[in-house]
Parts: C-alpha cells; structure tokens; sequence
C-alpha cells in the first residue's frame, strides 16, 4: 500500500510540475541556432568585405534573435514569413508596449541548414551556422 502510494504521489508531483510550466515550441526551421556573419556585400558598390573576424553572431530560438557583436548589437523579436526576416524591439511585449515597428527587414535568399544569405536595399549579409 506504502508502495502504491509513493507511486501516486509521484505521479501526482510530476504532473503539477509540467503543467506549472510553459512550453513554447519553435516552428523556425533551419533560422534557429546559432549563426556567424562571414560575409558582407555592398549591393551599391560589390564591395565585398570578409566578416569572419569581427566576430559578428545571430542567436535564433522560438521568437527571440540575439546580435552580438557590430553596430545593431541587442534583443531582436522577429518574424520570418513570405521570404523575409523582419526584426522589431525586443521589449514590445513588456508591460503593455505595443510598437511593432520593423527596425530591419531582410529578403532571405537562401535559408538551410549550414548557410544564410539576407539582404536588402544596402547590404548582403552571409552567414554559417555554428
């Protein structure tokens, strides 16, 4: 009975704990993991300028994207749909705040599992995927 007992109650602990926590899945595809800047184009010039020891990073998980390293360095919420990254403030889900307004929006060109190619009216930006 003791035995049984421990079982339930085990039992009865797991199922508080998991349904005390919140999931959220990711439905990105190749765009999360992490990502190294190794090239960038200037698509007004051609000039090409290797980036890969600038140490430039993208961390892609669920809705967040982090920048370390460069100019746009910071907290990125993003949606990736119809062949564009577009990326917001971060703190647009903080107390209340509303501003959905795209800071950056990329045409992805090629999106796999080792290698990302965005771009915009400017830039064109490679990636490898770590």
């Amino acid at each position: 009975m003791k035995k049984l007992l421990k079982i339930f109650l085990g039992s009865l602990s797991l199922g508080i704990a998991l349904t005390a926590c919140e999931f959220e899945t990711s439905d990105n595809g190749d765009l999360d993991g992490l990502w190294q800047l190794t090239q960038q184009d200037s698509v007004s010039t051609g000039v090409s300028k290797d980036m890969r020891s600038s140490k430039v990073f993208w961390a892609v998980q669920v809705r967040l994207l982090q920048i370390q390293g460069g100019s746009r360095r910071g907290y990125y919420r993003f949606t990736h749909s119809d062949g564009w990254l577009r990326l917001r403030p971060a703190d647009v889900d903080k107390e209340g705040n509303e501003d959905t307004t795209t800071l950056y929006s990329y045409r992805v060109r090629t999106l796999n599992s080792s290698k990302m190619v965005l771009d915009d009216d400017t830039v064109r930006l490679s990636f490898r995927k770590y």
